[in-house]
């Protein structure tokens, strides 16, 4: 049905939003994120709060109750839509369960998670990025969990060693199918790490050396890329082959006029060639 319909399209109207359709009022949101049908959607506010937006109706579904009075610095969705976690600025994340509106867990760290992200088919298992630690692999339940630390690879001088302990990583994702973890440092390395014995399968030395600021996948069901974000104001498309070692740059993304930072890079809703923006 979908390819009966694609001969209708305008070829020429692009697959993204080009103006502000709505707002959304309720709060100071400091992040955001789509369940994976994209019918909720989350943001986390500056009081500590989650609020779920139903984004049919522009309408708020619940407010997630907990204590935390502090800013959300990042909230994910699981996979089945019934959890969210939440990452807050007093050093502690928070599982949720949506449809009850109660804090299921919450579990402590000695700094600020700056980023979290759930698993693509596991509802329990996630990675985090403390901000002066090592990005970590954590599995969950509403009792206890448990964590691992993620290694790490760093590049110097031609020589491929085990970073020190003073090198942490800055992100960490899950590619597509969840089988790997790519993780990125301060020293424009990527390095990727197998899910099920935390094993580092190789390692990619980023050019220009800048910052590893996100890392972006196509999670389209034909999506074979993904996208890198580096301080170096540059944006990098790579592929994503089953054989890692073929992995390739495709394209470099930059802003040639005003040398802007790019804040946030994705894939098109259809997960083709089309890349939006946000500076």
């Amino acid at each position: 049905w979908r390819d009966m319909n694609l001969e209708l399209l305008d070829p020429f109207r692009n697959s993204f939003p080009e103006v502000i359709e709505d707002t959304l009022e309720e709060g100071y949101a400091t992040t955001c994120a789509f369940n994976r049908k994209g019918t909720l959607f989350a943001t986390g506010c500056y009081d500590g709060r989650c609020i779920i937006w139903d984004f049919d109706t522009k309408g708020i579904a619940t407010i997630l109750k907990s204590k935390q009075v502090h800013p959300i610095t990042s909230v994910a969705w699981s996979h089945n839509g019934k959890k969210l976690l939440a990452s807050c600025n007093d050093y502690t994340v928070v599982v949720y369960d949506v449809l009850s509106g109660e804090a299921e867990s919450v579990f402590s760290f000695s700094c600020v998670v700056s980023s979290v992200e759930m698993h693509p088919r596991d509802n329990s298992l996630c990675v985090l990025c403390p901000q002066l630690e090592s990005p970590c692999l954590v599995r969950f339940d509403k009792v206890s969990h448990e964590k691992k630390v993620i290694p790490e690879v760093q590049e110097e001088m031609g020589r491929e060693k085990k970073a020190p302990k003073n090198a942490t990583g800055t992100v960490a994702s899950f590619d597509r199918k969840g089988d790997r973890i790519f993780t990125g440092n301060s020293r424009g390395v990527i390095t990727i790490v197998s899910v099920d014995k935390l094993e580092v399968l190789h390692h990619i030395k980023v050019s220009g050396g800048g910052m590893i600021k996100s890392i972006q996948f196509n999670r389209s069901s034909s999506g074979k890329d993904f996208l890198i974000n580096s301080a170096d104001r540059t944006i990098r498309l790579f592929t994503n082959p089953e054989r890692i070692q073929d992995i390739e740059q495709l394209a470099e993304f930059t802003d040639p006029v005003n040398r802007m930072q790019w804040k946030k890079c994705g894939f098109s809703c259809d997960g083709g060639s089309s890349v939006p923006f946000i500076r």
